[in-house]
């Protein structure tokens, strides 16, 4: 048995695969060809036809998905090095972030994002896209959880 995923194509013969069904999967695998010899579940909405191109190795999987990309795409990628940067950061600070209020976290933010893009005009600093994401989640977090700053 071979499968494919994305564009690599993994052989039973060469390392342990498993393919997961589900009830429907099932059903439509019963009900093919007996001289059907290819499998496919894809998200709905997809282009049929290019999936189709895929299925043959006409198309890479990039190629199928250029024109249907969504931000969302790429939360378990955002989150997970999102995720790193927090625990990087609790090592170095710890929980100072709760020594603050929300009462001037706007004009603070403000000051350490301008502070950021100052670096990057005058010196060619890389935006720290993360250190921004990370003082917008602290705001929001103050924000939306009152509680943590109550006595």
């Amino acid at each position: 048995m071979k499968i494919k995923v994305f564009d690599t194509i993994y052989d039973s013969e060469v390392q342990p695969v498993m393919v997961i069904l589900n009830d429907k999967d099932k059903e439509n695998i019963g009900n093919m060809s007996s001289n059907a010899t290819k499998y496919c579940g894809y998200p709905s909405g997809s282009d049929r036809n290019k999936i189709f191109a895929w299925m043959q190795s006409e198309l890479s999987y990039r190629e199928i998905k250029m024109d249907e990309k969504k931000l969302w795409d790429f939360m378990e990628e955002f989150v997970t090095v999102f995720t790193e940067q927090l625990k990087s950061d609790d090592k170095r600070w710890g929980n100072t972030w709760l020594e603050r209020t929300r009462a001037g976290q706007e004009e603070r933010t403000e000051k350490s994002f301008n502070d950021y893009f100052d670096q990057y005009e005058n010196a060619g600093v890389p935006v720290p896209w993360m250190k921004i994401i990370g003082n917008a989640y602290i705001c929001w977090v103050r924000e939306n959880h009152p509680e943590l700053f109550e006595e």
